[in-house]
């Protein structure tokens, strides 16, 4: 009996609910985000040094991890800031200098630990929150939402979601939930644990929102967790003229409704390589006015929390879901693929009295977030959740997925390389120290380095393989 025979053998109904729909948003083009390939490096015990680095001892007792010490009280409060749609690479903090985009979030992400090479679960929103706000990947939770943009919408979350705000709500913290993206909300029933639920479309409104809610938190007298989620940069890409550079145009068309844009998309391919390329450039540019808006905002907020007095006694929470791809693999935005400008996303931690500024440069996933959430505030981390406390151990790969029927895509990624597998057959290999914008593949079926990748990755697609329920298939999988 073949592989794929055994594997069909053995399906077994498990629920998979849910069906498509999230409107992909281009990618600028790729700049390494440190220019320097990441390493593994973990910080020695003990240590509030920057990863790698030759570390100073203190004088307190660790938890489980490094960067988390327990030399000062652990935080009252938590604020969960994530903003959509952001590639790490057009962070000016992980190496961006095409222009200024981040200075508030880089500001802050100085006075704590940032993690520098961190990839998201999966390549949209919904699945992306899954797993930050769990700690457990789709296939642990028995739910990988589809996103086949072919499909009749994305179902709601089928049971009580283990969330973050639930387990804090549970511990007695007020909390409080502002979006301008809707798979966040209770349409998805991923607003589990939240007292309060409100949306902003933009910017300016998500933190006028936010600033309410926090009022209210602050003047309960209770502990709080706050979520605010920014959904700039995502398409269509319209910022404010005020964070916009002159200089650059679209001659075929415009990126700043989502009418416009498939009215672009439809013409491009046939569209002169001249005009093609200054389009290209003009929508990196809105795409980084759309992040600069952000930013401002997020700075807004950051600032009213300072105006609580309440600053002191936060623990802030950065976070980007995924990225976004402009052509660079031949796709316009994303929710598609699992490509590094698409997978890879930023993510930080600041408290002060608990978390010494590091920069921790090892394989970490949205998963690791809400275990290490948890042993910030001394709380139990509960022994179901799949992440790891950032710095607890080396982490020598880590695994994404967007579920699409038969145009699902998988990948791992290890501290120097990435093999993707898309169902309907297609491989990508990418030496991502050599390559790290992923322009070259060097997929070979025979290559060694390909094939101890596919033994990493073989068990997730056979796993996934069994126990979907729409009959969708793995297609041209290697043969043992």
């Amino acid at each position: 009996m073949t592989w794929l025979a055994m594997l069909l053998a053995c399906r077994d109904p498990a629920p998979q609910v849910s069906e498509p729909a999230e409107s992909t948003v281009p990618s600028p083009q790729p700049t390494s985000a440190t220019g320097t390939p990441a390493t593994t490096d973990s910080a020695p015990t003990g240590s509030t040094a920057t990863t790698g680095e030759t570390a100073t001892p203190w004088s307190g007792e660790p938890t489980a991890s490094p960067y988390v010490l327990r030399s000062g009280p652990p935080p009252r409060n938590v604020l969960l800031v994530s903003v959509d749609t952001t590639r790490f690479d057009h962070l000016n903090s992980n190496g961006y200098t095409a222009r200024e985009t981040s200075p508030r979030i880089d500001g802050l992400l100085a006075e704590g630990l940032a993690l520098r090479n961190h990839r998201s679960c999966s390549a949209w929103t919904m699945a992306s929150f899954l797993c930050l706000l769990t700690g457990r990947d789709q296939l642990d939770l028995g739910y990988w939402p589809d996103n086949n943009n072919h499909g009749a919408g994305v179902d709601p979350f089928p049971y009580e979601l283990p969330s973050l705000a639930l387990r804090l709500r549970q511990e007695g913290f007020a909390t409080g939930l502002v979006y301008a993206n809707s798979f966040l909300s209770s349409t998805f029933a991923m607003n589990t644990g939240h007292d309060t639920e409100q949306r902003g479309s933009r910017a300016p409104g998500v933190t006028d929102h936010a600033i309410e809610r926090l009022d209210e938190l602050v003047g309960s007298g209770e502990r709080w967790f706050l979520h605010a989620h920014y959904n700039d940069p995502h398409n269509p890409y319209d910022p404010d003229p005020t964070f916009r550079e002159g200089g650059t145009d679209c001659p075929v068309g415009s990126f700043e409704s989502i009418e416009d844009f498939k009215a672009l998309r439809a013409v491009f391919d046939d569209a002169d390589p001249t005009d093609q390329a200054a389009c290209l450039e003009h929508v990196n540019m809105l795409y980084d006015a759309g992040i600069r808006e952000a930013d401002h905002h997020i700075g807004r907020l950051l600032d009213h929390l300072d105006t609580t007095g309440q600053r002191d006694d936060t623990l802030i929470v950065f976070a980007t879901d995924h990225g976004e791809e402009f052509l660079e693999h031949g796709e316009w935005e994303h929710g598609h693929g699992l490509f590094q400008a698409i997978h890879r996303s930023t993510v930080g931690f600041v408290y002060p009295p608990r978390i010494a500024p590091a920069q921790h440069t090892g394989l970490t996933t949205h998963v690791d977030v809400h275990p290490t959430l948890l042993t910030v505030l001394d709380l139990e981390v509960p022994a179901e959740l799949t992440g790891t406390i950032v710095g607890e151990q080396t982490v020598d790969h880590v695994f994404g997925l967007v579920y699409r029927n038969e145009l699902t895509g998988q990948v791992v990624t290890t501290p120097s390389e990435t093999l993707i597998y898309h169902w309907d057959g297609r491989f990508h290999h990418y030496d991502d120290l050599a390559d790290p914008t992923q322009a070259s593949d060097r997929y070979d079926a025979d290559d060694p380095a390909t094939q101890a990748l596919w033994q990493l990755l073989e068990p997730r697609v056979a796993e996934l393989a069994a126990r979907v329920t729409d009959g969708s298939v793995p297609q041209g999988l290697p043969q043992p």
